[in-house]
């Protein structure tokens, strides 16, 4: 590789302008305090004082375009040198992030074949075949220090442990198959005897509370339904009760209706009065005689026609009609009339 230092000079120099800034404030300064004295003033000062004002003016502008004229030649270099500076600055930027990369690019391919070196070694040694590098790898391995250099001893240790508890899960097994089984497959995630213990736990907590949960359920749901059967059964008994009375009292209604109507039937209600019309007709009308049936309706009077006789103006017999109780005619007489 090139050179690996950076060799940076700078050489500065002060500059320096001529100028009598101080003589013009002087006189400005002079000025300044003949204008105050013009208090008072006359007419044959008005042109000095716009002579001095037009003079004030034009040392203003000059002044300030030198001020910039200056400034723009100090500048000039200074900015000069600041672009010179971010080039430079810019390219150290670009060598850094390209630098940065091939270490990082570096250090992945290190830290890629040190994982396939340890895991190599723990397939070699693990101590039952289905338990996975994933398991045990720790990312402090990558390390030059601390776990990085001890990674060997760690995983042995972690094997031996591994052994020791498979020892334990094997009496599990023996004593409790369903407690052995849990806790032989959750023991290939956790790799922590205690840890997996406490999670068949708090399996066997979870499923108990679950039982009483569905027994309290199904103990409340039984009471529910015996409480609605009682329920329905009182209101079947209440319509039960209902219907008998309702039977009871319209039978004895239906009683007191017949034997009323058996009294009734003995013997004319007070309320009732039979009466004997005869009437005699000649010549009438059928509307008369609808008219005259019309007005005893209106009255109330029932009518009852046994016997109709029809006689003309001489009192001589023209018609005869014999009815019975029904109004049936049983008899018919009519006069023949003589030509």
């Amino acid at each position: 590789m090139s050179e690996n230092q950076l060799i940076i000079r700078f050489s500065t120099q002060v500059g320096s302008v001529d100028e009598n800034i101080a003589s013009v404030k002087a006189q400005v300064e002079e000025w300044l305090k003949d204008f105050e004295n013009l208090d008072q003033m006359t007419e044959d000062q008005i042109p000095e004082l716009k002579n001095r004002l037009a003079d004030l003016n034009k040392g203003k502008k000059l002044i300030d375009d030198e001020r910039k004229r200056i400034k723009y030649q100090y500048l000039e270099p200074l900015n000069e040198f600041e672009a010179k500076v971010k080039d430079i600055t810019s390219k150290i930027d670009e060598c850094r992030q390209i630098g940065k990369k091939r270490l990082d690019e570096y250090q992945i391919r290190k830290d890629a074949e040190k994982k396939a070196m340890i895991e190599a070694w723990w397939n070699e040694h693990k101590p039952i075949p289905m338990m996975s590098f994933d398991a045990v790898w720790q990312d402090s391995f990558l390390y030059k220090t601390g776990d990085g250099a001890r990674w060997e001893q760690i995983l042995t240790e972690k094997i031996l442990r591994v052994e020791n508890d498979l020892k334990l899960i094997a009496v599990d097994i023996q004593n409790d198959i369903n407690r052995g089984n849990f806790i032989s497959a959750d023991y290939m995630q956790t790799l922590d005897y205690m840890t997996s213990v406490a999670n068949w736990n708090a399996k066997v907590a979870r499923e108990e509370a679950d039982r009483r949960k569905a027994e309290e359920a199904a103990r409340y749901n039984e009471e529910l339904r015996k409480a609605r059967e009682e329920a329905e059964r009182k209101a079947r008994e209440e319509a039960a009760e209902k219907a008998q009375e309702a039977a009871r009292i319209q039978a004895e209604q239906e009683a007191k209706a017949a034997q009323e109507r058996a009294q009734a039937a003995e013997q004319p209600s007070h309320g009732e009065n039979l009466y004997t019309l005869t009437f005699r007709m000649v010549d009438i009308p059928e509307e008369k005689v609808r008219s005259l049936n019309n007005t005893m309706t209106a009255l109330g009077i029932k009518k009852v026609v046994k016997e109709q006789i029809v006689t003309d103006e001489n009192g001589e017999l023209l018609k005869k009609i014999l009815r019975d109780d029904d109004g049936n005619v049983i008899e018919r007489w009519v006069r023949e009339e003589s030509r």
